[in-house]
């Protein structure tokens, strides 16, 4: 096999206008993280810088790019002018036509200047604001922020682009034919007809919908959601759970494996809960392997049903451990004689971990 490799160009990067430790260059500038050099790359280092530096107040920061391309390789400078730091006076929004204010600030991390200090503005409020957005429906929002100044005081202002909200139009479950819909959910399910249709509302629906199926020993349960738009109207979808329910599976008998020296009854203890012709769950199957372990007489523990469950209702449960390193113990016993130029002996006696005894002049052999 014959390998011909070429390096490329060795791309330097640099910052000026600002002091900037090497391990916190090498943390912002994406050059140094990614193979390749792409005007994509060399902004997100602009835009990394510029976070920064809000994040710390200068609010007024200015960052220019220029890159050359010489011999020796790619030369990417990053001018920097960070201005005067500001304090951060209020927090508002712009374009929320849907959303209240208030409700909004609990979604951003913006503190405002207090006494010693000048505030905090964390960039992550973009993406958090987003999010919250989505699940509300709007999943073509846009967030952008923008800085007002005035003297010494910064007004972070969030410039919401709502967009149009998605709804659901129609929603059927199918699939549940062993478990109720008003048992599956008892506090109702996220989406229905009506309400706005998100991503997290589904991903939150499945892990309710499968939570219970695994809590009632319905060990194969799958879930599957279709959406699809309306012809005559893109924002509003018809939505399908489609639930795969699989048996329900009841032990049929445990059987230990590995236990070499580890008497059965231990084991049994802590598997009590696993009982014959009780529904097998996962919560009770996590829980047992826990518990063996938390003993400290096993490396591991796993508990598992003997076979793949297919359509089968009742299985064999396997308990395998394995066994850790028994404890060892040694001891000794020391005895030093001296002699006096008398029939007396004298000496001591020691035992590792505790202090040496002295014999007294009366002991005898």
């Amino acid at each position: 096999i014959s390998l011909e490799v070429q390096t490329g160009p060795i791309v330097h990067a640099y910052v000026e206008g600002v002091h900037l430790w090497p391990w916190t260059r090498h943390k912002v500038l994406p050059v140094y993280q990614q193979n390749g050099v792409t005007p994509e790359v060399i902004q997100e280092g602009r835009q990394g810088l510029l976070t920064m530096f809000r994040q710390k107040g200068f609010f007024d920061v200015q960052v220019d790019v220029d890159t050359k391309t010489q011999p020796d390789g790619i030369i990417i400078t990053y001018s920097v002018k960070k201005g005067a730091r500001k304090k951060i006076e209020d927090v508002a929004f712009s374009g929320n036509s849907h959303i209240a204010e208030d409700e909004l600030e609990t979604h951003v991390n913006v503190r405002k200047a207090g006494f010693l200090s000048k505030g905090s503005y964390n960039a992550n409020s973009i993406k958090t604001l987003q999010a919250f957005y989505q699940s509300k429906g709007f999943n073509q929002v846009k967030v952008t922020p923008q800085f007002d100044t005035e003297d010494g005081d910064v007004t972070v202002r969030f410039v919401v682009d709502e967009g149009p909200q998605d709804v659901v139009e129609t929603f059927r479950l199918e699939g549940n034919s062993s478990v109720p819909l008003t048992e599956l959910a008892v506090d109702g399910l996220r989406l229905g007809h009506g309400q706005p249709y998100s991503q997290k509302s589904i991903d939150d629906d499945r892990n309710k919908i499968i939570s219970y199926y695994l809590e009632h020993a319905y060990l194969n349960a799958t879930f599957k959601p279709t959406a699809q738009p309306l012809s005559n109207d893109p924002h509003k979808f018809e939505v399908v759970y489609t639930i795969h329910e699989g048996p329900q599976v009841k032990t049929s008998n445990i059987v230990s494996v590995g236990n070499n020296v580890t008497k059965q009854e231990l084991i049994a203890k802590q598997a009590q809960r696993l009982r014959v012709e009780d529904p097998l769950t996962e919560r009770e199957i996590l829980a047992t392997e826990s518990r063996l372990y938390a003993t400290g007489v096993f490396d591991w523990a796993e508990v598992s049903p003997r076979r793949q469950i297919t359509t089968q209702e009742q299985e064999d449960v396997i308990v395998k451990v394995h066994e850790a390193k028994q404890n060892t113990m040694t001891y000794g016993f020391g005895y030093e004689f001296v002699s006096k130029g008398g029939s007396v002996p004298t000496g001591t006696v020691a035992l590792p971990g505790l202090p040496p005894v002295g014999l007294p002049s009366a002991f005898k052999t």
